[in-house]
């Protein structure tokens, strides 16, 4: 007998159980893929999250998800160092 982990583990892709949208959702994540392939992946949840007729819009103009985007507009943040100094008084 198969415990139901295996069950679903060997079954075939079109029968294994999946969030509602999950198709649609790989679906529009390739078709963002085509455009920014190294997109960071809390952007790309941000442009997932956005309503599908928005997101199809934006999708069939790519200078208007460059704007939503913005990839490198804005310069990477300094890192300073962090000292952990005990003030003498404490």
């Amino acid at each position: 007998m198969y415990t139901e982990t295996e069950k679903w583990a060997n079954a075939p892709e079109y029968v294994r159980p999946r969030s509602k949208y999950y198709y649609f959702y790989e679906w529009m994540r390739e078709r963002i893929s085509d455009h920014f392939p190294h997109l960071p992946e809390p952007i790309m949840d941000k442009l997932l999250a956005m309503d599908a007729g928005e997101l199809d819009l934006l999708l069939r103009y790519p200078k208007a998800i460059r704007g939503q985007v913005r990839v490198n507009s804005f310069p990477p943040v300094p890192k300073y160092p962090i000292t952990t100094q005990i003030h003498p008084k404490c």
